[in-house]
């Protein structure tokens, strides 16, 4: 005959094992390590459900497409990814676009067949940002987006597009071309001619001269990096493909060096790998830009011969955004020499914080940015 204290603990044990069977039953699995790389590709929108605050720019209408690429922007590593999205405007065969970096796409979290581009865990659940796997592949995406103004009104975005694989051999006539340097969809960044108009948006109100450091230095002045223009891969057999269809031309074939080490966080922070540089009357311009096609901004610098100097900058963004402005809140200039000619290279750093500002429907929205690094242009 069992004791008392035999029963208690056959009950204690008994609940205990049914306690830990649920738990491990019920419970999901934990978050794994995803790699976004496999799923690489073209995608076509197939259906779109999107939810915005009224007044909100609703570009879902627009998005036809939907792409996964590698190494293709001028600021990006070759194992670098971004998503892409294409819209297609029925008047135009050349669809235009809107791209983000994704970042660590080796070890983003997949749970619950969703791959996570944005925190899992966020407590807030401001912004949520995900792809959907069916079956293995990707079947969709989503985007979660609140904001509450000083004003206490709530700003949402809530868009998905269910997505199937696609190749542009399938699209039929439909254009979908990232710009180059070269490339005559790159007319929004203005010629040193075109300059002043361009920067029309731009106030700088600061006076002061660059700094002349002789002793300036930086490992970046000794360093020849330099990459092919994103759409041009180079085998290892030592041949050339262009991944957008066309011909190797020999310019193609011929590495672009990188003479700005500069780091913007307009938009998100990308590296502005490059800088012109153009003597005209005297004044040195310096153009510092880079980070196509995700991002298309520049930041002109003009030096005078007494060595003061003043900043314009301009971006272009995929839409329409309503009395945009910047203007320059501190400068910083040093130059190793003040003798500009043309074919001598210059050798300088710069750090550059402006304010970002736009109205709509009354309401007025500011930013604050920054652009800091060095530069080693030769002079044109």
């Amino acid at each position: 005959m069992f004791s008392w204290l035999t029963i208690n603990m056959f009950r204690f044990f008994s609940v205990l094992f049914i306690l830990l069977f649920l738990i491990f039953q019920v419970a999901p699995y934990p978050a794994q390590a995803y790699d976004l790389e496999k799923h690489i590709g073209l995608y076509k929108v197939i259906e779109t459900k999107c939810k915005f605050t009224k007044g909100l720019y609703n570009p879902c209408p627009e998005i036809k497409f939907f792409e996964l690429v590698k190494g293709r922007f001028y600021d990006m590593g070759s194992d670098d990814m971004a998503f892409v999205h294409w819209k297609i405007d029925q008047d135009d065969p050349i669809a235009g676009y809107e791209a983000g970096l994704v970042k660590n796409h080796k070890k983003l979290l997949m749970h619950d067949n969703k791959i996570w581009l944005t925190d899992r865990e966020n407590k807030t659940e401001a912004e949520k940002e995900f792809f959907i796997l069916k079956d293995g592949k990707i079947s969709g995406y989503q985007f979660i987006y609140s904001h509450k103004n000083k004003a206490g009104k709530t700003f949402s975005r809530n868009f998905y597009y269910k997505l199937t694989p696609t190749s542009r051999d399938e699209i039929g006539n439909i254009k979908l071309l990232y710009p180059d340097h070269s490339d005559d969809t790159l007319k929004a960044l203005p010629s040193f001619d075109e300059d002043r108009k361009f920067y029309k948006n731009s106030n700088d109100s600061i006076l002061k001269k660059a700094v002349i450091d002789k002793d300036l230095y930086s490992t970046f002045f000794d360093s020849h990096e330099a990459f092919y223009k994103w759409y041009i891969i180079k085998n290892d057999d030592g041949t050339f493909e262009n991944t957008m269809g066309g011909e190797i031309s020999k310019e193609d074939k011929i590495p672009i060096q990188h003479t700005s080490n500069c780091v913007s966080t307009h938009q998100g922070q990308h590296s502005m790998n490059f800088c012109d540089a153009n003597l005209k009357s005297g004044v040195l311009q310096l153009k510092i830009h880079g980070g196509l096609p995700a991002y298309l901004s520049t930041l002109l610098i003009e030096v005078k011969e007494n060595n003061e100097f003043s900043c314009f900058f301009k971006a272009v963004y995929p839409v329409l955004v309503p009395d945009l402005k910047w203007n320059i809140l501190s400068k910083k200039l040093r130059l190793k020499t003040s003798d500009f000619k043309k074919g001598k290279q210059i050798f300088g750093w710069l750090s550059v914080e402006f304010e970002e500002t736009s109205t709509y429907k009354g309401e007025k929205a500011a930013k604050i940015y920054k652009i800091e690094g060095f530069i080693k242009p030769v002079v044109n």
